[in-house]
């Protein structure tokens, strides 16, 4: 799943990848406003939805209510860094961040294990960072040469962490 903003000039800017077992929407649950983002499926999905009753009644439990606190400060957490990124670091540095960000799992911003390989089109990554597909591209080779990612069809492989993480320390 996808949590995206249609600009009025048609352009759509990616703010994170949904993966199986994440919860999203209850930031609308919880101060009852209207949702800020669209999601949609990327591939055939199956939803649990909790509706407003219920998830009021889940709130009542503290276990619950901390487990949504903490969910609501990893999100914080990530929109603090996406503005860090976008204020101070350099394309090359926020690709870089962002390759990270996906091993781990993009709305996970966890410390757990990381992938190594994932598919992604340009396309989305570049909507992802808010840079054209040619941008997009020079950095990925720019990367590649590096020896930071390997890049195959709708797909990138990290070759070296250590490597995509002094990168993305690069300020403007």
């Amino acid at each position: 799943m996808k949590a995206s903003t249609l600009h009025t000039d048609g352009h759509e800017t990616i703010l994170v990848l949904i993966e199986a077992g994440s919860w999203f929407g209850e930031v609308a649950m919880v101060d009852g406003l209207p949702r800020t983002h669209d999601i949609c499926a990327t591939e055939p999905s199956q939803l649990l939805r909790a509706d407003t009753a219920l998830f009021n009644r889940l709130m009542q439990r503290a276990s619950f209510a901390r487990a949504i606190a903490l969910l609501q400060t990893r999100h914080i957490r990530g929109a603090f860094a996406f503005m860090d990124d976008a204020n101070l670091r350099t394309t090359r540095a926020r690709l870089a961040r962002r390759l990270q960000r996906l091993a781990r799992g993009d709305a996970d911003l966890g410390a757990g294990s990381q992938r190594r390989s994932f598919a992604i089109t340009h396309d989305t990554l570049a909507m992802m960072l808010g840079v054209t597909r040619q941008t997009l591209s020079l950095e990925l080779k720019a990367l590649a040469a590096l020896g930071a990612i390997d890049l195959q069809y709708r797909r990138i492989v990290i070759v070296s962490m250590e490597k995509l993480k002094a990168i993305g320390w690069e300020m403007l």
